[in-house]
């Protein structure tokens, strides 16, 4: 959905409802184009927009950071942490919402939970996957972040990553060929899933049983 402007931002706030699903750190040389109309290098923001008159009606915005503060002032929302997946400052849950405030700088999370979440991310991230099924669990690990998961919901990123014929880790390993990625761990993803007899590919493309 455009974005370009003040006057079309009030425009959308006025005509949907709109929530900041997504504030992702860009990689080296990734380049993504604002529906604010210009490339972003750096931090994106997606948010998703329902139409006030009919739920049916789902948009959503891809924007910058100039962009997202108006957003985010005009709904009065907040915005997630950044997710950012490089060795620098700001990491994972580094940051809160610019311009809406900083309640989820704070969350406490359940240690297999926030290993979803970030499993999640990476997709997202290394991927560029545009609002669809992956964002509703993606709410799902934030709304149930001091749980435990089910193995269901890590079934479905699992299942997701061998469908592309691939593992978590091969996709961290390409993206740290230009990248200085942070260490991350899917171990007890693996063992909720090999309690339940579930093949694994978190780790490995062939499976882990």
């Amino acid at each position: 959905m455009n974005c370009h402007g003040h006057d079309t931002r009030v425009r959308i706030v006025e005509n949907y409802n709109i929530k900041c699903t997504a504030h992702i750190r860009l990689l080296n040389e990734q380049i993504i184009r604002s529906d604010a109309e210009r490339d972003i290098t750096d931090t994106y923001y997606i948010f998703e927009c329902v139409n006030k008159n009919d739920d049916n009606d789902v948009d959503r915005i891809v924007c910058g950071t100039g962009a997202a503060r108006d957003l985010l002032q005009l709904a009065n929302i907040t915005a997630p942490p950044i997710f950012n997946m490089l060795h620098e400052v700001g990491g994972e849950g580094g940051a809160g919402g610019a311009g809406g405030g900083n309640q989820h700088q704070d969350e406490e999370w359940d240690a297999a939970a926030k290993q979803l979440y970030n499993a999640i991310m990476i997709l997202i991230t290394a991927w560029n996957l545009r609002p669809g099924p992956i964002y509703n669990y993606l709410e799902e690990a934030r709304r149930y972040r001091r749980c435990v998961p089910y193995s269901y919901r890590v079934d479905r990123i699992n299942q997701i990553v061998h469908r592309h014929g691939t593992s978590l880790r091969d996709v961290l390993n390409q993206l740290a060929q230009n990248n200085n990625i942070r260490n991350y761990e899917f171990n007890l993803l693996e063992d909720i899933l090999h309690n339940d007899g579930i093949v694994s590919y978190f780790e490995d493309a062939n499976g882990r049983e």
